[in-house]
């Protein structure tokens, strides 16, 4: 698929769900060429989270303890977290505390604060 089938196929969505959030967009989006990862990665990009709020965007790599966050804006790297001792599942913000939540298969939930990447607070979950 190009991205201009992709792009239109995302927007077609929203307009059908009657998401306000897209239908407002103009279709034949492109991507903007000057920004590029010029990060390594260790292994495939798995997932990525968007931040609107912190203008953060969140690398997860395939069974990779460590998470990368990006500056939304121009893609530069702001910070490596690497506490996890197992690969990365899923991140999401909590707005209440100013959070960053990561969830590991190491059975671990960390919470980073979300301006200086500090980890606020480790909580193991037992096994299953």
């Amino acid at each position: 698929m190009e991205w201009d089938e992709f792009s239109n196929h995302i927007i077609e969505l929203g307009l059908i769900k009657q998401d306000k959030d897209i239908s407002g967009l103009v279709k034949n989006y492109y991507p903007n060429d000057t920004i590029k990862d010029t990060v390594k990665h260790e292994s495939e990009i798995e997932k990525l989270y968007f931040f609107q709020k912190l203008a953060y965007i969140v690398c997860i790599e395939k069974d990779n303890p460590v998470i990368k966050i990006f500056n939304a804006s121009d893609a530069s790297l702001l910070q490596v977290l690497d506490e996890h001792k197992g690969a990365v599942l899923a991140c999401d913000y909590c707005p209440d505390y100013n959070y960053l939540a990561t969830c590991s298969n190491d059975l671990t939930i960390y919470f980073w604060d979300a301006n200086t990447f500090n980890l606020r607070q480790r909580i193991s979950t037992p096994e299953i």
